[in-house]
């Protein structure tokens, strides 16, 4: 995020502070190891690691008007877990140990009476999917985070109202460069118990134009689906990427949920250093299915399991097929103070590498509200 718009957004959310803020968050610490299974089944390099996570939320008491809306973690890593980090505010505070300042979201809503205009960090979700989503063309899976949870953009947002359900928006992404920026434009509307919307995307810097529409149909179970159709310059690289899914709770204690999703992009057409920029990544095999299921047994206990896998993967040995387990358990122990603990086994999801390789990682933390 720009400092400038930075301090204008802050600068904004102190006019509507009269009233007082809404301070929250959580504070988090743990410790975990890593264990890599090597290609000749072999266990290995059994590292270990801390993390300790400090989120503080602040957002304005009177919204009638206009929201202010802060996220943001300090966070220190050590150890292996420092593997992979990333960020603009990241720094070295001893060996293996990292410091860093993660915004997740900061935005000021302005609410005049046609619609509401955002402006700053904030979350854009205009898919239905929970794993797969191609319509979601403004936020990207944080794949470091056992949640899979998406992460925030840099943005100009405005909302329109349209009829009792229906609305239209509009999104900039603005770069330096007009050539460099992303566009998009959005609207949908629907009855009691299904839900449709429309959307169009240009991505300046790769002159891509992209659109598609999303389904969301209550009939029981929750059936949803996305299709997207990629155009480029370049017809090599135009393609189409679709998801369908369907979640279903029941007796009160169980949640499931089960995503396809396919595309037709050739991955042949790119270098190694655009992969990570595809729409698609880290799902760059055409054909991916995923899991997820949630236990809630008791007040105080929650169990959920997460299972992404490669369908295309011709690999033999189990072990080292294109896939992502995730196993997670929290406990309240007392009022505001969890346990969490999670497990997770991992390989190459893209069936991109020839060396096979797998990996265990854990952690267990303790979280405290307030």
């Amino acid at each position: 995020m720009r400092w400038g718009v930075f301090w204008l957004i802050m600068g904004v959310g102190l006019l509507w502070a009269e009233d007082g803020l809404l301070v929250g968050g959580w504070f988090r610490s743990g410790v975990g190891t890593v264990i890599i299974r090597e290609t000749n089944d072999q266990w290995s390099q059994w590292m270990s690691g801390g993390q300790t996570v400090w989120r503080v939320s602040v957002a304005n008491r009177d919204t009638e008007y206009a929201r202010f809306d802060v996220s943001g973690d300090l966070v220190i890593l050590s150890g292996v877990i420092t593997n992979g980090a990333q960020g603009s505010m990241l720094w070295s505070i001893g060996e293996e140990t990292l410091l860093m300042v993660d915004v997740r979201k900061c935005s000021v809503m302005v609410k005049p009476f046609w619609g509401d205009v955002i402006l700053g960090r904030q979350l854009v979700r205009w898919g239905e999917g929970f794993i797969f989503s191609p319509m979601d063309f403004f936020s990207q899976m944080d794949v470091r985070d056992v949640n899979l949870s998406r992460l925030g953009v840099d943005a100009l947002r405005i909302k329109l109202p349209l009829g009792q359900v229906g609305f239209a928006e509009g999104i900039g992404v603005i770069r330096s460069f007009w050539t460099n920026s992303l566009v998009g434009v959005r609207t949908g509307g629907g009855g009691e118990s299904w839900y449709v919307t429309g959307a169009l995307f240009y991505r300046g810097k790769e002159e891509a134009w992209m659109g598609g529409l999303s389904l969301k149909w209550d009939f029981g179970p929750t059936w949803y689906g996305e299709g997207v159709y990629h155009s480029t310059t370049n017809t090599n690289k135009s393609f189409w990427h679709g998801m369908v899914g369907m979640d279903y709770s029941f007796w009160g204690k169980w949640v499931f949920r089960v995503e396809y999703m396919t595309h037709t992009l050739e991955r042949t057409h790119f270098s190694l250093f655009e992969y990570s920029t595809l729409p698609v990544y880290p799902f760059l095999s055409h054909h991916y299915i995923s899991l997820h299921l949630m236990m809630i047994p008791t007040l105080i206990d929650s169990f959920f399991l997460t299972v992404v896998a490669n369908l295309d993967d011709e690999e033999q040995n189990l072990w080292y097929k294109g896939q992502w387990w995730i196993l997670g358990y929290q406990r309240n122990l007392y009022q505001n103070v969890n346990l969490l603990t999670w497990l997770r086994y991992q390989t190459d999801i893209s069936a991109m590498t020839s060396e096979k390789r797998g990996g265990f990682s854990c952690l267990v933390s303790v979280e405290v509200k307030y």
